[in-house]
């Protein structure tokens, strides 16, 4: 009867034991499937944010092509201003020269006009 009972404690303390250890286990299950979920989660975040930055990274490069084709613009419409400023000058210069020669020409028919009359 005593080696009966003490099979039965025996049984019981395995069993407990036993509850324990699933009990253990079921919670490392759950913890281990929690990592797993952050993993995931953490992965998605890591390629949320390379897929943005290389979005940024092709707008930015978007944005000094447009800077390159507004300097390349404004540099051929300074060369083009200097160009015109220079014809203008050039314009200037004859139309004085023009405006000197009428000036001698109408001195030199004054001149003549006195003489014939």
């Amino acid at each position: 009867r005593v080696q009966e009972h003490a099979g039965q404690e025996a049984g019981r303390s395995y069993a407990r034991q036993w509850v324990t250890l699933h009990a253990q286990v079921r919670g490392l299950e759950l913890e281990l499937s929690g990592l797993v979920k952050r993993r995931a989660d953490v992965s998605s975040q890591g390629a949320a944010a390379a897929a943005a930055a290389g979005a940024m990274e092709a707008k930015a490069q978007r944005l000094e092509q447009q800077l390159l084709s507004h300097r390349t613009a404004h540099d051929a419409a300074a060369d083009r201003r200097e160009t015109l400023e220079s014809k203008l000058g050039s314009l200037r210069q004859e139309a004085a020269a023009a405006r000197q020669r009428q000036a001698q020409i109408a001195s030199t028919a004054e001149a003549l006009r006195k003489e014939l009359a």
